[in-house]
């Protein structure tokens, strides 16, 4: 699997692009019928890192107990939107700048990195928008995202364009391309920075259990997932999908717990990295279930094959992080469940955040 290379700085990062952009923009594009994960380019890191080459991987459905005799119901088309989510587990926070393709290089806006919160989006929650900061026309433009992570309060006031080296203590690390159209097709579009940023110290024993395999704090794994989500409701249910986000999370089961009574559900099975499934969502849920209080409501991780929790998360807490209160579940809602961080069960350590999932709203 190719892995980004951070650089120091965000002028070579985006002008020195090669030029040598593949013509198919479709094979990067999230589509509704599953996931894509983009990798860039820049495997070595020697002078093209933003290489226009990113490559899209079909990471497949996870299976899930709920059958299916049926095609999936027709999307229907609302607001183009999107959602980024933190799932960098060696970054507290990040900001990002956005570079739009001119010619054969890539060109910083002159707009202050997104979002614009100085503090940046904090590990594990997301944040949604229509469109990039600087009225680009997503719908003809290729753009690159450029994650800055590290001491954020050293950005200031500067815009992208004007950092043509980031500030001390600044991290600048470039993400594959996002094809013109992929963000502007009516769906709601979820996008997760995975994996880790590296540096000197970012280093351990289980390092690979934190960032991935193949890690090593000279060889990033930052990653970026793509996929489009479920909008086609149930009336009288809410839908539930899971999407793994975590590099480091091999194939997973994801169950929902209640109690008075007991009452088990699973979501999905067999769940990879970059992949979301079930789709059709998982209708089993009714909104008093996943929206209740109590300890008893939580989402468990199993790893494939084994029996008993790797990760336990309440569904309260996991909302938190998505920006949802139990008002918000209501029968004719989707969900999505994030994995976020380094293999299920890892807590936080010296450099980084441990695993966690959050709710998000499917079609926010």
């Amino acid at each position: 699997m190719r892995r980004i290379v951070a650089q120091a700085s965000l002028a070579w990062l985006v002008l020195s692009a090669c030029g040598c952009m593949s013509s198919n923009h479709d094979a990067l594009a999230a589509t509704d019928a599953g996931p894509s994960l983009l990798t860039d380019a820049s495997a070595d890191g020697v002078g093209d890192g933003l290489d226009d080459d990113a490559t899209a991987l079909d990471a497949g459905d996870g299976s899930t107990d709920q059958a299916v005799d049926s095609p999936p119901p027709i999307q229907p088309d609302g607001p183009s939107v999107f959602s980024f989510v933190h799932a960098i587990p060696d970054s507290p926070a990040l900001r990002v700048c956005f570079a739009v393709r001119s010619g054969s290089s890539f060109t910083l806006l002159p707009v202050a990195p997104w979002p614009s919160d100085a503090a940046g989006l904090a590990y594990a929650h997301a944040a949604s928008a229509s469109t990039v900061p600087g009225n680009v026309d997503l719908g003809s433009t290729d753009i690159r995202p450029i994650v800055l992570t590290g001491d954020l309060s050293q950005l200031g006031t500067s815009t992208c364009e004007a950092m043509s080296t980031p500030p001390a203590g600044v991290q600048a690390s470039s993400l594959p391309v996002i094809p013109r159209g992929t963000l502007t097709h009516g769906r709601h579009v979820i996008m997760a920075a995975a994996g880790c940023v590296g540096g000197d110290t970012h280093q351990d024993t289980a390092q690979e259990t934190i960032c991935g395999d193949g890690y090593l704090p000279d060889h990033p794994t930052l990653t970026l997932y793509v996929a489009s989500l479920d909008r086609a409701p149930s009336q009288d249910f809410i839908g539930l999908q899971v999407f793994n986000a975590s590099l480091a999370t091999p194939l997973s089961q994801v169950d929902h717990v209640v109690a008075d009574p007991v009452t088990r559900t699973t979501i999905v099975s067999s769940l990879p990295p970059g992949a979301v499934a079930p789709s059709p969502p998982n209708y089993a849920l009714t909104p008093g279930q996943l929206g209740g209080s109590g300890s008893a409501n939580r989402l468990e991780l199993f790893d494939s094959g084994m029996q008993q929790a790797s990760s336990t998360v309440m569904v309260a807490d996991a909302m938190a992080r998505g920006g949802l209160a139990s008002q918000d579940v209501v029968a004719g809602r989707n969900f999505t469940v994030v994995l976020v961080g380094p293999r299920a069960g890892t807590p936080d350590g010296a450099w980084w955040n441990g695993f966690t999932m959050t709710l998000l709203p499917s079609d926010p």
